[in-house]
């Protein structure tokens, strides 16, 4: 084999090796699953007790089953609008499918936003009052979406 061809294959081989050595979806390198860090991240802010951790937790691990599935549809439904605009398809499918990637969205909102204000009605007047002055930073307080007067959580994935 020549270098130059070795050289590439063996540059391939080590790409594909490292996808294979991801973590999977959902889960971080410290296999702690997204409900584990949000909790993680909330308790140290804010000084959650061991009954607000494991509530916390539920919360979260509920919501992210929830939206699984929503957010396997969104992601499907996006690739199709890109697809469709790659294709120069017809403007009515466009839309069609535009308003499904719009419906999806809304619905995995939602069930964020229900789950956020569970977690908010949990905590205490000192626990709302660091979470409402955005303790922790991020673009929009820790990082959430909140808007105007709402809790602020970290992002999901």
């Amino acid at each position: 084999m020549r270098p130059i061809i070795r050289s590439t294959a063996a540059l391939v081989l080590l790409a594909a090796g490292s996808l294979f050595a991801q973590p999977p979806m959902g889960r971080g390198h410290d296999d702690q699953s997204w409900a584990e860090r949000r909790t993680q991240f909330l308790a140290i802010r804010l000084s959650l007790t061991d009954t607000q951790k494991q509530q916390v937790l539920a919360l979260f691990t509920a919501s992210d089953q929830n939206s699984e599935s929503l957010e396997t549809k969104l992601f499907q439904a996006r690739r199709s609008l890109r697809e469709a605009t790659r294709r120069n398809a017809p403007y009515s499918e466009i839309d069609q499918l535009a308003a499904s990637v719009g419906v999806l969205f809304g619905q995995v909102e939602a069930i964020k936003a229900k789950t956020d204000a569970a977690v908010y009605s949990i905590l205490t007047a000192d626990q709302r009052q660091k979470m409402d002055r955005g303790y922790g930073g991020g673009r929009d307080g820790m990082g959430g979406h909140g808007g105007p007067g709402g809790p602020h959580f970290p992002e999901r994935r």
